[in-house]
């Protein structure tokens, strides 16, 4: 109902990530709610057509093939059934996160109830 094309980069410190979650590169062109928007955040890389960010329709500014075209910089061909073949050529890969990126604040049942989550810490 509401198109866009999203294209977003995670990547360790060492290859431009930042910390703590390792952003990269993020590039949007969405239809959002009947109004279309373009962001953009991160440093470009070198192959990005930096000239179709300045079209004059926010749609334009990052098409389906504009996207395709940078996922193929990194590999990746979503649309071609051979990509997914798994083979001694092309092994799958399992990703596991062991650690936590970040710990969130836990909270017991009974201080939920009482609102503790939601009360203002004391400054000193």
């Amino acid at each position: 109902m509401w198109p866009a094309n999203m294209w977003e980069v995670y990547a360790p410190p060492s290859l431009g990530g930042s910390e703590p979650l390792g952003y990269r590169r993020c590039i949007a062109a969405s239809n959002d709610g009947g109004r279309w928007v373009f962001d953009q955040s991160g440093e470009p890389y070198e192959f990005e057509n930096l000239a179709a960010y300045k079209s004059k329709r926010k749609r334009d500014r990052f098409t389906r093939e504009l996207l395709l075209e940078y996922l193929r910089h990194f590999g990746i061909r979503p649309f071609d059934d051979d990509f997914y073949v798994v083979n001694a050529a092309h092994p799958a890969v399992l990703l596991q996160q062991t650690q936590p990126i970040f710990k969130l604040p836990e909270f017991t049942l009974e201080e939920v109830v009482t609102g503790v989550p939601w009360q203002h810490k004391a400054r000193s």
